[in-house]
C-alpha cells in the first residue's frame, strides 16, 4: 500500500513539473522525437530484428483526376461488381500522384502497419500538403465525382500499399496529391519508424528509379 502511494505521489510531482514547463510532455511520454533525413532515392533502409527494405523508386506526375476502386456484391452474382470513382480537383488546384516502388531486401516479413512509409507530405513553393484520402473529395468542398464500370480505369487506381511483403517480394503503392495549380512539386516527405525521410525532386526530372525495378 505504501508502494503505491509513493508512485501516486511521483505521478503527482511529473505532472506539476510537466505543467510548469520543467519537463517536455513531448520527450516524457512520446519517449522519441523525430528525427530529420534528407535521402536520395533508390535508398536501403535497415530496421531492426532483421528487417531489411529498399525504396527502388519514386515517381510523381500531374493528372487530370484520381481514381479509387469499389467492389459491390448482390444477392444474384457469382462475383461482385467493380466501380470506379473519378474524382477531379477543385477549381485553381492540381492533383500529382507519387507512386513508391519497394523491396523486402531482408530474411523478415515487412508489417503494412509498422514497416513501410508512411506521413506523406508535399512541399510546393511555400506550401506543405499532406496526402489526401478519397473520403475528404465530396461535392461540399467542391470536387467532382463520376462512377464508371470500365475497366480501363483500373491501372490507374491510386491505392497504398495494403498486404505484407514477404522476403524478395516487390510492391508498389500510390498516394496523391492536391496543390494550387501555379506551383510546381520540390520535396517530398514521409516518415518511417522515428524518422522524417526527405526527397528532393528536381524539376526538370520528377522520376527516381532503378530500370531494372521498374513496376509496370
Amino acid at each position: 500500500m505504501k508502494g503505491m502511494y509513493k508512485i501516486g505521489y511521483t505521478i503527482f510531482f511529473l505532472l506539476i513539473l510537466t505543467a510548469c514547463g520543467c519537463i517536455s510532455p513531448k520527450i516524457k511520454f512520446v519517449g522519441q522525437e523525430l528525427e530529420e533525413k534528407y535521402i536520395d532515392v533508390p535508398h536501403v533502409f535497415n530496421l531492426d530484428e532483421g528487417k531489411k527494405m529498399e525504396m527502388l523508386g519514386v515517381t510523381i506526375e500531374k493528372v487530370d483526376y484520381v481514381v479509387s476502386r469499389e467492389e459491390i456484391w448482390q444477392w444474384n452474382q457469382e462475383s461482385p461488381s467493380t466501380i470506379y470513382k473519378i474524382y477531379y480537383p477543385r477549381e485553381g488546384f492540381a492533383f500529382y500522384v507519387v507512386n513508391i516502388s519497394i523491396e523486402n531486401i531482408g530474411g523478415k516479413i515487412l508489417s503494412v502497419y509498422t514497416d513501410l512509409p508512411e506521413q506523406f507530405e508535399l512541399i510546393a513553393g511555400n506550401n506543405t500538403y499532406d496526402a489526401l484520402s478519397f473520403e475528404l473529395l465530396t461535392e461540399e468542398k467542391g470536387y467532382t465525382c463520376i462512377e464508371s464500370e470500365d475497366n480501363r480505369y483500373e491501372s490507374e487506381v491510386c491505392e497504398y500499399f495494403s498486404e505484407n511483403l514477404y522476403p524478395g517480394e516487390r510492391g508498389k503503392g500510390s498516394v496523391f496529391f492536391e496543390i494550387r495549380e501555379d506551383e510546381n512539386p520540390v520535396e517530398l516527405i514521409f516518415t518511417l519508424r522515428y524518422t522524417r525521410y526527405h526527397v528532393n525532386l528536381q524539376p526538370w526530372n520528377l522520376s527516381f528509379q532503378k530500370p531494372e525495378y521498374a513496376l509496370n
